[in-house]
Parts: C-alpha cells; sequence; structure tokens
C-alpha cells in the first residue's frame, strides 16, 4: 500500500513537473481535440459506409448464386447493366469536346487560277501536294469525317508575276469543329508565262491481226493545239490517244481520250495545260486483198452467137474482210439488145466498176472488153 501511494506520488509530479502552462493549455488544447473529432468522424463514415457496400455486394452474390432471385432475373439483371454501361459509355464518349481527329493526305486545291490566266501567267506545279489537319470537337460530330470531305486550298489570284512563291494552306472549317493543326502550314509552287502551241495527234494502238490483213489509222484531226505554262509546253512533242483492241479482224471507229507526251514517249500530267480538243475519233481500216474473176452479161439472158474477151480476165480488189467474202465475181459490162451487129465488133475499156463502199480496185486497174457477134 505505501509502496502504491509512493508510485502515485511520484506520478503526480511528474505531470506537475511536465503540465504545460495555463497559457500554453488555452492555446493548443482546442487545436487538438478538433484534429482527434474529425478523425473520429472520418473512421465512422468509413465504417458506415463500408458496412453499406458489404450490405450491396452481399446481396449482388446472392443474386448471382441464386439465393435471392431465378435464373430469369439474373440474365435480366446482367442485360440491364451491360445497357447501362454502354449507354454511359457512350454519352461519355461522345459528349468529349476534346477529342482530336487526325487527317492525313488532304489534297491541297489551288484557287485563283484563271485570275493568273487574264494576266497571261500560268500556275506550272504545286497541284498535287497534300497536307496533315488535326482538328478537335465532339467524337459524334467529327470522328467520322475523312480527307475528302475536306477543303483546303491556298489563292494564287493575287500573283502578279512569274516566279516561286510560299503559300498558306487554308481550310473550309467542317461545323462543329475547331482547327488543331496544318502540316505543313505552307506550300510552294512555280508560277510561269501562259505560252501557246500546236503539236500533232498520234494514234497509239496494240492489236493483232491476220498477216494478210493491213491495218489503217484514220483520226477524225491531225493536230491540236494547247495552252500552259511555256517551260511545260517546250517539253511537249505530240497529243495521243492509246487503245488496246485485241485482235482486229473487221474495220472498226474508236474514240479515245487525248493526252500530252514528250519526246521520250513519256505522259505529261499538268491540269494546268489545256487542249483544244479533248478527245479523238480514229477510224481504224482493216484491209486485205481477194483476186476474182470478170465478165459481162447480156440485158436478154442470151450469150450467143456471141464471142467475148476480157483482159484480164481476173482483177484483184482490196477492202474490209468481210465486204470481200461477199464478192466471188465481177460483172464489168451488160450487153445490151442490139447493141452489136454482126462483122461490127466492140472494144470497151472499163475503169469504173459497181462495188461496195469500202472496196476498191488495187492500182485502179481497168479491164478491155470485147466483143463479136458471130451471126
Amino acid at each position: 500500500m505505501l509502496e502504491n501511494n509512493e508510485n502515485r506520488h511520484n506520478g503526480e509530479n511528474k505531470e506537475k513537473e511536465y503540465a504545460p502552462s495555463e497559457h500554453t493549455e488555452n492555446k493548443k488544447t482546442p487545436k487538438i481535440r478538433n484534429t482527434e473529432n474529425i478523425k473520429k468522424y472520418l473512421i465512422s463514415i468509413g465504417k458506415v459506409s463500408w458496412r453499406f457496400v458489404k450490405g450491396y455486394l452481399v446481396i449482388i452474390k446472392e443474386w448471382f448464386t441464386g439465393k435471392r432471385s431465378t435464373r430469369t432475373d439474373r440474365l435480366a439483371m446482367a442485360l440491364c447493366l451491360i445497357f447501362a454501361v454502354s449507354v454511359w459509355l457512350f454519352v461519355m464518349s461522345n459528349n468529349d469536346t476534346g477529342f482530336e481527329k487526325e487527317l492525313a493526305g488532304v489534297t491541297v486545291n489551288i484557287e485563283g487560277v484563271h485570275a493568273l490566266g487574264s494576266d497571261n501567267m500560268a500556275v506550272l506545279n504545286g497541284y498535287d501536294q497534300t497536307v496533315k489537319v488535326t482538328l478537335a470537337g465532339k467524337r459524334a460530330e467529327i470522328g467520322s469525317l475523312t480527307a475528302d470531305d475536306l477543303y483546303m486550298y491556298v489563292d494564287v489570284s493575287q500573283i502578279k508575276d512569274a516566279g516561286q512563291y510560299t503559300l498558306q494552306v487554308m481550310l473550309d472549317l467542317p461545323k462543329n469543329s475547331t482547327l488543331v493543326s496544318i502540316e505543313p502550314s505552307h506550300i510552294s509552287l512555280d508560277v510561269d508565262a501562259n505560252a501557246v502551241k500546236r503539236v500533232d495527234v498520234d494514234i497509239k494502238l496494240q492489236y493483232s491481226h491476220e498477216s494478210s490483213y493491213s491495218i489503217s489509222k484514220h483520226p477524225n484531226y491531225d493536230s491540236v493545239i494547247i495552252s500552259g505554262p511555256a517551260s511545260v509546253l517546250d517539253t511537249v512533242k505530240y497529243a495521243a490517244a492509246s487503245f488496246d483492241v485485241g485482235k482486229i479482224d473487221k474495220s472498226i471507229t474508236l474514240v479515245g481520250e487525248l493526252a500530252l507526251y514528250d519526246n521520250y514517249g513519256v505522259k505529261i500530267s499538268n491540269p494546268y495545260v489545256t487542249c483544244s480538243q479533248s478527245e479523238v475519233s480514229v477510224d481504224i481500216k482493216v484491209t486485205t486483198t481477194k483476186t476474182v474473176p470478170v465478165r459481162i452479161q447480156f440485158a436478154n439472158g442470151i450469150s450467143q452467137p456471141y464471142r467475148t474477151t476480157l483482159t484480164p480476165s481476173s482483177i484483184t480488189l482490196r477492202g474490209d474482210p468481210n465486204l470481200l467474202n461477199n464478192i466471188q465475181e465481177l460483172v464489168v459490162y451488160t450487153v445490151k439488145e442490139g447493141e452489136i451487129d454482126v462483122g461490127s465488133p466492140v472494144m470497151v475499156n472499163v475503169r469504173t466498176f459497181d462495188l461496195p463502199d469500202g472496196v476498191s480496185v488495187v492500182d485502179n486497174q481497168g479491164v478491155s472488153v470485147y466483143i463479136e457477134r458471130l451471126y
């Protein structure tokens, strides 16, 4: 007992020894108490929240294990949950105004070319340049945009002299979008003096045919006038249309687009070079030769009593193979009734023949006809 009292006494002395002054206690004690109260409050809220969440977890577990629901109920709940999450994700993604869309390979158009033409100038290059564009907006409104939906351009209408220019790329901004960047933001192009030139028209034809056939090409015009940048026109040698028709066995007519070529047969592509004709029509004539016998005929159908001699006895024709197939002989003269008397023979030189269109006599060959009545 004495020992306990002594210890208690010593403890009281220690408390007095380390007890703060009245001034200090009045200053710090409320702050400490407030901190402890907040901690207790947060701990109590945490315990209540945990019991609340734990209760829901138990309910969800019992739903899915079948203690509180049927299989149909669980399936319906799962579908509702999936639907709710999907709707939430869709709404969140489509309402995000910070969505960015990057579009590469957007073609830059050149505007104001007609204004250059009035000053006798033309764009030399720069028509095939592309840029990369980044737009910002709602996913639902710009997410489906493609490079073809954007119109990019540079304006050359204010250029007054030939030379090289660096121009800013402009954009017709799609609805409900903002521009983030254009890379590159400027493009370079050359402007040259305009010129005019006449060039020949050629027909490039790929085909096969019988060895006895001859092929000839007849375009509806032999030359065209082109205009554009002088430095480009200097490289143009001719205009041509190309055809691949396979095997040819008859005459045909083709229509094709004209293109420009240099001395080496390389196609020249420049949208600022214009041509007086955009296409050409060409008749492909297929011909062959055929030798047929010649004869005369009598108006009354009676060939007696006459003696006739034809020199030569056959003639060579040239024409379309299909037409020549229908010609087996050639009647060169018709003897009218009473035309020839006995003892008065007739000599006729025939150089004009009744032939189908597209068939002619080779080398304008003629036929001499001798007719004599015997009695």
